[in-house]
């Protein structure tokens, strides 16, 4: 039954990971370029990530609560403040670069005070073009900068791993 319950754990861990981690790659290699090259479209871009909020709020609590629960059965897991082996030196990291994506998280589409989604809609029914690309060029930046420390993320998952 353990084993059941790790590899359901395990499961849901690595499919909020793909499901954030691919949001961004696809949102950061696909969508926003095309509205960069149509700004008429950014409406789009503001409904894309009005949808894909429930999924990326879901998956983040979905990652935190597996990964906790994951790390404190794993047999190298000492302790907390107990960075005695090779395993949670690279967890320690992890964690941190998971806190930085989270907050790139909020600064791209989920709080509304330091998101994008907001100067975007204003640019968008002011018809200011000049604001619409340069608020592009920032969400596109966030992006890119979420989805570099989602792939940071799995190499340190994949470090420890081996370690």
């Amino acid at each position: 039954m353990n084993a059941i319950l790790l590899a359901g754990a395990t499961w849901l861990h690595l499919l909020a990971t793909v499901t954030v981690i691919g949001l961004y790659l696809v949102m950061f290699w696909a969508v926003t370029p095309a509205v960069m090259a149509a700004p008429e479209r950014a409406g789009v871009l503001v409904e894309t990530y009005r949808r894909t909020k429930p999924l990326v709020l879901g998956s983040w609590l979905i990652f935190v609560v597996t990964g906790i629960g994951l790390m404190l059965l794993n047999p190298s897991y000492l302790g907390i403040g107990r960075f005695e082996n090779t395993w949670s030196i690279l967890m320690l990291v992890k964690h941190l670069v998971v806190l930085a994506m989270i907050l790139m998280t909020g600064f791209t589409d989920v709080c509304p005070a330091i998101g994008m989604m907001r100067p975007l809609e204003t640019a968008l029914v002011r018809d200011d073009s000049t604001r619409l690309q340069a608020v592009l060029r920032t969400l596109h930046t966030r992006e890119g900068i979420t989805m570099a420390l989602g792939a940071l993320v799995l190499l340190l998952t994949a470090a420890a791993t081996v370690s």
